[in-house]
């Protein structure tokens, strides 16, 4: 972002998409990845015990993805996504709906026959 818009170090960039509070988390974790390049097995519990801090906040966790995103960091995209992944493994796909907001526009015929078809999904 400073390459692409600004020719002077004074010059603000703005950050409508990400929250204070948002961003202070991304920074600290980049601030903490900047660090630690070398130590990557301290890193990964590091990372861990971040995301922890926030994971079962849907809110902070979806914004953190998005600040991620707005801010291209990919170390801080794959921590947060994967974060969220793991949050719906062995879940059922009604509590996934729920939890995401997902319309389900599927027909009680159409669900039966992709729950037959895909079998091995439900086990």
């Amino acid at each position: 972002m400073i390459e692409d818009c600004c020719d002077e170090i004074e010059t603000p960039i703005s950050l409508t998409n990400v929250s204070s509070k948002i961003l202070e988390k991304a920074l600290v974790f980049l601030e903490k990845h900047a660090e630690k390049e070398d130590e990557e097995k301290e890193l990964k519990k590091w990372d861990q015990e971040f995301v922890d801090g926030f994971k079962d906040d849907q809110q902070t966790l979806f914004r953190m993805i998005l600040a991620a995103d707005y801010l291209a960091a990919k170390c801080l995209m794959g921590v947060t996504c994967q974060a969220c992944a793991d949050l719906v493994i062995g879940k059922s796909p009604e509590w996934i709906r729920k939890y995401f907001s997902i319309k389900n526009d599927f027909s009680p015929e159409e669900e039966e026959e992709v729950r037959r078809e895909n079998q091995w999904a439900f086990e």
